[in-house]
């Protein structure tokens, strides 16, 4: 939540605005478990991309996808270590958001279906 409220802070402070800037729904939340993580990292990865910003989770400019999902194995990304015990190799990575996307979708138009 620290990180939250300075970040706003610093916002304002470099484009001298004021005001929310996140929609009502954003909530800073702990994340529970191992299962919540592996849950979460797709989902960051991926809203560029489900909100239709961009065709594939790499080519958004503000994310590190494009880290998790490259076959160079650098040291110098931080989180390669995490990537492979999570999802495996980046192809695996890839993959799995291939999969969250579908499911995502498939539910998507469950829900369609039922509530129309």
């Amino acid at each position: 939540r620290s990180f939250s409220t300075s970040y706003v802070k610093s916002f304002h402070s470099w484009y001298e605005t004021s005001g929310h800037l996140f929609e009502d729904d954003y909530q800073a939340k702990p994340l529970d478990d191992e299962n919540h993580l592996i849950q979460a990292i797709p989902y960051v990865h991926l809203n560029p991309t489900l909100a239709g910003l961009v065709k594939r989770p790499e080519d958004w400019e503000f994310s590190d996808c494009r880290a998790w999902c490259s076959d160079e194995d650098r040291e110098s990304f931080p989180f390669n270590e995490i990537r492979k015990q999570l999802y495996g190799s980046p192809k695996d990575y890839r993959e799995y958001l291939k999969q969250y996307v579908t499911r995502k979708r498939e539910i998507q138009e469950i829900e369609r279906m039922l509530l129309n």
